[in-house]
């Protein structure tokens, strides 16, 4: 008569009688984890173009210290 090792319990009957099975899976889990993390490929220090605003006044006849203390810092 044939005995049935475990006939409940599914993936946790069979890795209780196949620990060797579960390491190879985990292990190559971890492996296939460390190499596509390796060639993912992004860069932890992009590029960056932070926005700019200029402002041109052309005031003709306006000395320099007021341009700067009256009309840019307000900008």
């Amino acid at each position: 008569m044939h005995k049935q090792r475990f006939t409940r319990g599914g993936l946790a009957a069979w890795s209780v009688y196949h620990p060797i099975g579960v390491i190879m899976i985990a292990l190559a889990v971890v492996v296939l984890g460390l190499f596509s993390l390796y060639t993912l490929g992004i860069d932890l220090l992009p590029q960056l173009i932070y926005p700019e605003i200029r402002v041109r006044v052309l005031d003709p006849g306006v000395p320099a210290t007021v341009m700067e203390d009256q009309i840019t810092r307000q900008l």
